[in-house]
């Protein structure tokens, strides 16, 4: 190969190489912006995360303060309601009925005798 035509040749080499550079530091550029697109959306997602498991944990706590708060008023309205029932407890009705029974009872018993006695001494 002559001198003239190694020059082309270099030229054209030297050519693509610069093109190989120009290309490697696009590509180089494009992963370095590409990584830190990936770490932004890394970083969303764990604020995202975060601010979810803020979110369930006061509703959560809201939900805990409304069971607890429910569970009083039943507790009370069931105490209260026990209170009544057991202050119009039915024993003093049933003691008085059957202190009406026996004196009903005892007053035909004595009235029975009394019937026998007559029927005896007629």
């Amino acid at each position: 190969m002559t001198e003239e035509g190694r020059q082309p040749t270099d030229a054209a080499l030297r050519k693509v190489l610069e093109a190989e550079r120009g290309a490697r530091a696009r590509i180089a550029e494009a992963e370095k912006k590409a990584a830190a697109a990936l770490e932004a959306a890394r970083a969303d997602a764990r604020r995202i995360e975060s601010d979810a498991v803020a979110a369930a944990g006061e509703f959560q706590a809201t939900c805990a303060n409304q069971a607890e708060d429910r569970v009083a008023h039943l507790r009370d309205a069931a105490e209260q309601r026990l209170g009544e029932i057991e202050s119009e407890s039915v024993m003093p009705r049933i003691e008085a009925a059957a202190d009406t029974v026996a004196r009903e009872l005892l007053g035909t018993q004595s009235g029975d005798e009394n019937g026998r006695a007559a029927q005896a001494s007629g």
